[in-house]
């Protein structure tokens, strides 16, 4: 099991209606490393990638009233990266990507792994975080703060 040697800083954005870091709304909805039902953490290794995958879900009503925090995950806390990225067509079926997911969840083997993203790809990494695993009260997690959204983002 791989364990990291230094501290991983991933970055997360969330609307503030909801809990933070408990995994509820990928649970509920589902996403494209996890089906309904699945608790599961979506953040990114760049705050750059944490924007854009938080645009690509803006609807018509406007700029979401956001916060954003920094997930540190410990050197010495085990993290795995996933080998399907490696495959070429791994963003053409996300029932690839969800049975992935959804089985890392049900192993507990790390308390993160490292995911390519969809709206960068190939260059973005995301980071999905059990918040069930045993390690995850290790996390280090800061104040949340609030988004300044560039208002030119919703005029499309």
């Amino acid at each position: 099991m791989p364990v990291l040697t230094e501290p991983l800083v991933a970055y997360r954005i969330h609307n503030r209606r909801f809990p933070q870091l408990n995994g509820m709304g990928s649970a509920m909805m589902g996403g494209r490393w996890n089906s309904p039902g699945v608790f599961v953490v979506y953040a990114c290794a760049t705050f750059e990638g944490a924007i854009l995958e938080r645009v690509v879900h803006f609807d018509n009503s406007g700029i979401p009233q956001d916060e954003y925090q920094l997930i540190t995950i410990p050197a010495g806390l085990t993290v795995e990266e996933c080998s399907i990225g490696h495959h070429k067509i791994w963003d053409q079926n996300e029932f690839r990507t969800v049975d992935y997911g959804d089985a890392w969840i049900k192993s507990a083997s790390s308390v993160a792994l490292l995911v390519p993203g969809f709206p960068a790809r190939p260059y973005q990494t995301n980071i999905l975080i059990n918040p069930n695993h045993p390690e995850f009260p290790r996390l280090k997690i800061s104040a949340s703060a609030s988004m300044a959204w560039d208002q030119r983002l919703t005029k499309r």
